[in-house]
């Protein structure tokens, strides 16, 4: 994942997010589906295992995003390791994060939802349960003000989520972040919806929990097309 918003309720717990996976078109992956067991919801990469976003029975979720970052250690193992550990798991989100080594990883933000709370992490060491309110989640920290971070963050006020979510728009060179990658690709990272040659948004992935129950879609792009929901889960 590389653009999340979000929309966080903590009485009763309930939870609507949108999320952005951009990736390379050539690395290959599954669509979300039930995995075997009923019990996860989730697509696949293929190429290194794991996930970037998966639901699981009981009102468990964990979505990823990288933290982009050229100059920061890569790691030995996948992020995608994460975000499937977690929902595997029965552990609190705290407890679950003091067993891992979040120097084995490469940059990284991490959500997890616990039924009726709602956790923050990365590898830069931070983890805080999230209050009420709307999010927005890219390649630095949470709510950090990226222009199109911003921009599907408004977007709650009118209901256009998912407008915003797919907007193809770039913004200026002076309002761009300096991530350490050449400006071309800031240019290109800078949409929320982005489309190049060989990478791009390959989902779009929405996703409402309220009432211990989740519902869900999935739209591909990119190598794989597509429309999957799910509902009562």
């Amino acid at each position: 994942m590389c653009l999340i918003t979000f929309k966080w309720s903590t009485s009763p717990a309930r939870l609507e997010l949108w999320a952005n996976r951009d990736e390379f078109y050539a690395r290959p992956s599954e669509p979300a589906a039930l995995w075997p067991g009923d019990q996860i919801w989730a697509g696949r990469d293929l190429q290194a295992g794991g996930t970037w976003l998966a639901l699981a029975r009981g009102g468990r979720m964990a979505a990823l995003t990288n933290i982009r970052d050229p100059r920061a250690a890569t790691g030995n193992r996948t992020r995608g390791d994460l975000v499937l550990g977690f929902v595997q798991s029965q552990l609190a989100p705290e407890d679950y994060l003091a067993g891992i080594d979040r120097a084995q990883f490469g940059g990284f933000n991490l959500l997890m939802l616990d039924q009726d709370r709602l956790v923050f992490a990365d590898s830069r060491g931070q983890t805080q349960a999230l209050n009420d309110g709307v999010y927005g989640l890219s390649n630095d920290s949470l709510n950090t003000p990226w222009p199109k971070t911003q921009a599907v963050m408004q977007a709650w006020q009118t209901d256009t989520v998912e407008q915003a979510m797919g907007n193809r728009q770039t913004y200026p060179d002076e309002q761009l972040p300096n991530t350490g990658v050449p400006l071309e690709w800031e240019r290109r990272l800078s949409a929320a919806f982005i489309e190049s040659e060989d990478y791009g948004t390959r989902a779009l992935t929405w996703v409402r929990y309220q009432g211990g129950k989740f519902e869900a879609s999935e739209t591909s792009f990119g190598p794989l097309t597509g429309r999957r929901v799910l509902t009562g889960f």
